[in-house]
């Protein structure tokens, strides 16, 4: 069964894979690392964070916990593996998804820019925390997270995690004032003039950086005048952007893909998703649409893994 979250030591609070990532990336010190416990206070064993601490590594994988092989989870801990082959064996299908992770998927996507400042204790030591204390703390972070909505989101690529694995949900998702289906909200960017309200995604051809700006030139074309997409990244708002370490090393890291041309001999291809913008058709100093991005919040870029 997948670890849907954990507490970490250091926000003192229960996360998934992604709030942690996230709050790792909105602080400036590179060197910092969390300490996970499972979220059983009962069971209390250390955890990993995968996939948290490298921009290369979220490029390619979504973020996930998981155990020592030396230390699995205590017998009375819902993740321990008496207690999980049951639910596999039951694993059947239900509108196009795993019913075992159900309860995980965002259903609402908050557009509004958050604006709450994430607090990381970096006094704690993981080993000078006793026992009776650590338990404690995650009674209290445990009560406190099961008092709040977890359907609500304002991470875009907490939806599109979501997707990627479950393509076929028939689950609704809204956002702003429109509410479609999972698998009807994602529309590929060649087919645009089906209407706004979607999150538009397309493979990426080329990505160049302009002093501290990105240009992205989309791999589609406008089905009626054949005219390129592009997204063009400004230095501002990138540096809005809470998590811009992450969004700079993601660009790096898919510039040298593309480069070296593995995304179109390999398997591993650059991608992007936005939502709430729309392609402007734009004649100075190139006939071509441009795509314009004011909210990082509300894109995702990363790479994917296709068949040949």
């Amino acid at each position: 069964m997948e670890i849907l979250n954990a507490y970490c030591l250091e926000l003192d609070q229960i996360v998934d894979p992604l709030e942690a990532r996230n709050a790792y990336f909105s602080q400036t010190d590179k060197s910092l690392r969390f300490n996970f416990y499972c979220s059983d206070e009962n069971c209390r064993i250390k955890l990993i964070g995968a996939n948290i601490y490298k921009p290369e590594e979220a490029v390619k994988r979504q973020p996930y916990f998981k155990t020592k092989s030396e230390n699995p989870h205590k017998d009375i801990c819902k993740y321990h593996d008496s207690n999980t082959k049951d639910s596999k064996k039951k694993n059947t299908k239900k509108h196009g998804i795993d019913p075992v992770k159900e309860h995980i998927y965002p259903s609402v996507l908050i557009l509004d820019r958050p604006e709450t400042v994430i607090k990381i204790d970096k006094s704690i030591k993981n080993n000078e925390i006793k026992d009776e204390i650590l338990k404690e703390k995650i009674s209290v972070a445990t009560k406190k997270y099961n008092k709040s909505n977890h359907s609500e989101t304002i991470y875009l690529e907490k939806v599109v995690n979501y997707y990627e694995v479950n393509p076929k949900c028939e689950f609704l998702l809204k956002i702003g004032d429109t509410t479609h289906q999972y698998k009807n909200w994602f529309k590929r960017i060649l087919y645009f003039e089906d209407g706004k309200d979607f999150i538009f995604w397309d493979f990426i051809r080329k990505i160049k950086k302009y002093g501290n700006n990105y240009s992205i030139e989309l791999q589609s074309k406008c089905l009626k005048d054949k005219l390129s997409f592009f997204i063009y990244l400004k230095q501002e708002v990138i540096e809005n952007y809470r998590l811009k370490r992450d969004i700079i090393g993601r660009l790096e890291y898919l510039i040298d893909l593309i480069d070296n041309k593995k995304d179109l001999n390999n398997k591993e291809r650059a991608i992007c998703y936005f939502v709430k913008t729309y392609p402007e058709l734009s004649t100075q100093p190139f006939n071509r649409y441009d795509i314009p991005i004011d909210n990082l919040y509300h894109f995702v870029i990363k790479s994917i893994e296709t068949k040949k």
